[in-house]
């Protein structure tokens, strides 16, 4: 009898749970400000030794990349 009691409760939450999600589907809008993100940032950091390493090889690659097509 109890089980039968929580398995309705919680396929009731279910249920609810689906419903809300559809009925906000579309209006999701992000806390963080849109700057946040943006490639012209305030923060210029200097790549390390390591860092700038990695990012010759991967101009390399993508230039290998636009040659090959």
């Amino acid at each position: 009898m109890i089980k039968k009691v929580f398995g309705k409760i919680a396929a009731l939450g279910v249920v609810a749970v689906v419903v809300f999600t559809a009925m906000g589907y579309g209006t999701y809008r992000s806390m963080l400000p849109e700057d946040l993100f943006s490639a012209g940032g305030e923060r210029a950091e200097e790549p390390s030794e390591k860092g700038a390493a990695q990012s010759d090889v991967e101009e390399t690659d993508s230039g290998a990349e636009k040659r090959a097509e």
